[in-house]
């Protein structure tokens, strides 16, 4: 591979690190590399060397992945790939076969159209051939499953809906609530003067409200009436 002034630096920290986690038993990821028997060819401890011997086809993000994920790192068994497909190449990827087709979770999620946590549930709950034969859509669980409604909740939608009250005024049925938009006068008003006290429907709209002052002032002149 040819260095430029642009990959020198991404290169040199690929093969630091390559290096250190297979000879280094302080790394964390020591236990997955030298830890397992996987060496670096002694001739690529030379960086150039190294570099010399990388495929040509680099690209923006690649990550070093060896094709063989049980062999050493070594010409041959090293190529470009991207963080997918070096995490579908690792040891620990487990590959489902299904109708002929055997391919990993993530790429059975992919094929779905469900995220990889929605296919797991799938499998865990219905087993891999309905999982995976199910179209994206169908419900996991019902919430209704094995519900059943108690008498009183029975009884209760057993009961006929209620009817809203309606009433004739100038040849237009109204239910109470367009009648107080229609003649400004409040719904608690309105039902308490048709249907408490059985006022005409015209009366009740056209009875003008009065201050609790001027209602006083007329209960007190009838009432004076009367004494004389």
């Amino acid at each position: 591979m040819i260095l430029t002034d642009n990959i020198y630096k991404l290169i040199r920290n690929k093969h630091n690190s390559m290096i250190d986690r297979c000879d280094n038993t302080k790394n964390c990821s020591y236990k997955d590399y030298g830890g397992r028997g996987i060496k670096v060819c002694l001739s690529w401890y030379d960086f150039f060397k190294f570099a010399a011997d990388l495929p040509d086809d680099y690209f923006k993000g690649a990550e070093i992945d060896r094709i063989d994920n049980n062999g050493n790192y070594e010409k041959g068994n090293i190529r470009w790939a991207t963080r997918h497909v070096q995490a579908r190449n690792r040891r620990s990827t487990v590959n489902i076969e299904f109708k002929g087709k055997e391919q990993c979770l993530t790429d059975w999620a992919s094929d779905l159209d469900l995220h990889i946590s929605s296919l797991t549930e799938r499998i865990e709950s219905w087993g891999v051939e309905k999982a995976l034969g199910t179209p994206k859509g169908t419900r996991l669980h019902n919430r209704w499953d094995g519900h059943v409604k108690s008498p009183e909740r029975l009884a209760a939608l057993a009961k006929p809906k209620k009817v809203l009250n309606t009433v004739e005024y100038n040849g237009n049925i109204y239910t109470i609530s367009e009648l107080s938009l229609e003649c400004g006068i409040s719904i608690k008003l309105l039902n308490k003067r048709i249907f408490e006290r059985k006022w005409s429907v015209e009366r009740a709209v056209e009875t003008n409200l009065l201050s609790r002052h001027e209602c006083a002032k007329i209960a007190a002149a009838a009432s004076h009436k009367e004494e004389a």
